[in-house]
């Protein structure tokens, strides 16, 4: 049974793993798309002597502004940071149970119930419920 537990553990820290970049990706990218975009925006909006050439300098300061404020409010509502603290406390978790099941005389059923806690705490993280 630990041979068992321990291809678990093994397939459930390399989808952790993944979660944990992807969610990163999106948070880091949506937080600091927005500054940025905003950022964009303002230097645009002082540019007097610059002129777009794909559209005039209201609609671009425009199409900027709400691209800004979407991504702020996919930052604001989606919870990323939170998936991705999720991930990476359930992958450092699931590396502890890695190590305690190097030893030869690891109890399955200690591992299996360990397993079964760090799923648990990882649906309630994602969640934002308590566990």
């Amino acid at each position: 049974m630990i041979a068992e537990i321990k291809a678990e553990v093994d397939r459930r820290l390399a989808w952790h793993l993944g979660g944990q970049r992807k969610w990163s990706f999106v948070h880091h990218s949506t937080t600091f798309g927005a500054a940025i975009l905003s950022l964009i925006v303002a230097t645009i909006s002082q540019l007097k002597d610059w002129t777009p050439t794909l559209c005039d300098r209201s609609t671009l300061i425009a199409l900027l502004s709400l691209i800004a404020a979407v991504l702020a409010a996919l930052s604001a509502m989606g919870g990323f940071e939170r998936k991705w603290i999720a991930n990476r406390m359930t992958r450092s978790k699931l590396d502890a149970l890695k190590l305690d099941l190097l030893d030869e005389q690891a109890d399955p059923r200690v591992a299996k119930d360990t397993l079964k806690r760090i799923i648990a705490d990882h649906d309630a993280a994602i969640t934002g419920s308590k566990s």
